[in-house]
């Protein structure tokens, strides 16, 4: 018996299969990538367990929430990692370092051993993928350093001793913000 969709995307009002099926590039996204043909089979199995030859609404939403639970599976087993032994281990670095890795830093962690090459693809795959990103800190203060960071693990600066004026000039700013 062939099955038949009754309903699509824009009368089901979720929107479900735009936002369920977006790719990524990482090894989730490798592990999730055929979604909608899997959602789609899953719709078929329901509907045909149900004795109808047509693919409804309850049957869609069933298959989703079976999705939904294979998509949280496979979240948690692969969680942020990327699928390239490099990127995955400076992204690791990235999310204990507190303030960031310089980009000497991040190929000390290799011991020299990875080529500059194949760590500026693995960082340029973090940068992509929006798990990392970076700036240009030391500016007048000899080269200029890279400082890398993950996403969610936000830059900041290293305390440095205050002298009065300067602890004057943050309570100031503080207070002019609060207004």
């Amino acid at each position: 018996m062939q099955r038949r969709r009754l309903v699509d995307e824009r009368e089901s009002g979720t929107g479900a299969f735009q936002k369920t099926f977006q790719g990524r590039q990482d090894a989730y996204g490798a592990a999730t990538s055929r979604a909608e043909a899997q959602v789609l089979r899953l719709s078929a199995l329901y509907a045909a367990l149900d004795c109808s030859p047509l693919i409804r609404l309850p049957h869609l939403q069933a298959a989703l929430t079976v999705w939904d639970f294979c998509s949280h599976s496979a979240s948690s087993l692969f969680g942020a990692c990327v699928g390239d032994s490099v990127a995955d281990r400076i992204l690791e670095a990235l999310q204990a370092a507190e303030n960031g890795l310089t980009r000497k830093q991040i190929r000390d962690l290799f011991h020299g051993n990875i080529s500059s090459s194949s760590i500026d693809q693995a960082l340029e795959k973090l940068r992509s993928l929006g798990t990392a990103t970076c700036r240009v800190t030391g500016a007048g203060q000899g080269r200029p350093a890279t400082l890398w960071w993950a996403i969610g693990h936000e830059y900041r600066e290293p305390m440095k001793e205050e002298t009065p004026e300067g602890s004057l000039r943050r309570q100031l700013s503080a207070l002019v913000r609060t207004f």
